[in-house]
């Protein structure tokens, strides 16, 4: 049995994401107790000749713990727009 691999080079350029099929998540150990997860509601982003570019809106993070999405979204974490 043969296993052939097909490689399909993306154009340069600029794609934008596809909000149907898209989400914006992350993770975050802290202090080896464990991990917290969490995603964005609203953000916008494109690939840039290989680059990913984009913005979250702050107020749209959802994590598990009500507690800890005020505090993610005062000064001591995000700005009113994250980056990345």
């Amino acid at each position: 049995m043969t296993i052939t691999e097909h490689a399909t080079a993306i154009p340069a350029g600029t794609w934008n994401r596809d909000p149907v099929h898209s989400d914006l998540g992350f993770a975050v150990s802290y202090s080896g107790a464990g991990t917290f997860r969490g995603t964005f509601d609203e953000f916008d982003a494109k690939l840039v000749d290989g680059r990913i570019q984009g913005n979250a809106k702050v107020a749209s993070v959802r994590v598990d713990d009500p507690n800890l999405a005020g505090h993610l979204q005062s000064p001591d974490f995000l700005r009113r727009r994250a980056a990345f």
